[in-house]
């Protein structure tokens, strides 16, 4: 993700709903794995700047005539480091189920937000990866995508069984509630682990759902094949060009339109 990429974003949103087609968008999905290839960059603002964006978006604050819409990130292979941000700013999470052919482990996950970043998290950084965590019912968990080493425990509270750190727990006895803490770390959430498989997402209720692919997903919301298409000129003036088209158009012809068009 870089500034040139959340300038496209933007774009493509707006070309989506202030477009001759006007069209009535209620979704919109964020494939932060377009190419099918992990994701993870070191550069905070532009992830912040996203993620912000996309916060904007499901309040219905980007333009008084836009509307509120859901925003869907969508995870199909490794993503780590600030990438993780815009993730998790997203309404809902859902990741592929997709395992390697070789090693037979799911290609998706997420999490590892200091992985190969120096030094630590500055305040401004913090603050934002806070605000994202407030939104999932285990702030804590996001905090161990942050910090490999926080120790974590199951505990049942008067909200429902969470996943709480040590200072979430002197936290909430300190306000007269009454928890019940599990002795040993939860399956999955040893000491340094930070990024999180599709299975073990949902369990943590990061992720809402796992999908085989793109076209399941889309199945899923009800969305048209062309939805997930990259818009490549987002952005760029538009020229018409005319392409000659002669004798019947059979299978091969139609493949070598698509790679002229593209």
């Amino acid at each position: 993700i870089t500034d040139l990429a959340v300038q496209q974003i933007k774009q493509k949103v707006q070309d989506a709903i202030e477009g001759v087609k006007k069209r009535h968008i209620t979704t919109i999905v964020f494939d932060f794995n377009p190419s099918g290839q992990p994701s993870g960059t070191s550069d905070f603002g532009s992830c912040h700047s996203l993620a912000n964006y996309i916060h904007q978006l499901q309040m219905g604050q980007v333009k008084p005539t836009w509307p509120a819409v859901t925003t869907v990130a969508f995870v199909q292979h490794e993503t780590t480091r600030h990438t993780v941000l815009p993730v998790l700013a997203c309404g809902q999470i859902v990741m592929s189920s997709e395992v390697d052919k070789d090693t037979r482990v799911p290609k998706a996950r997420l999490g590892g937000v200091t992985r190969d970043l120096a030094g630590i998290l500055g305040k401004t950084e913090r603050t934002a990866y806070d605000s994202v965590a407030a939104n999932f019912p285990s702030p804590d968990v996001v905090q161990r995508m942050i910090d490999p080493e926080l120790p974590l425990r199951s505990a049942k509270t008067k909200h429902g069984e969470r996943i709480v750190s040590p200072a979430t727990i002197k936290d909430l006895e300190s306000k007269g509630d009454k928890i019940s803490v599990e002795a040993a770390a939860p399956q999955g959430l040893q000491p340094g682990q930070s990024v999180f498989d599709p299975d073990l997402a949902v369990q943590l209720k990061l992720a809402r759902t796992t999908y085989a692919g793109r076209l399941e997903l889309l199945d899923a919301l009800q969305l048209p094949r062309q939805a997930l298409m990259e818009d490549w000129l987002a952005g760029q003036t538009k020229v018409a060009w005319v392409v000659e088209a002669r004798g019947p158009l059979d299978k091969s012809k139609l493949d070598s339109l698509r790679r002229r068009i593209h």
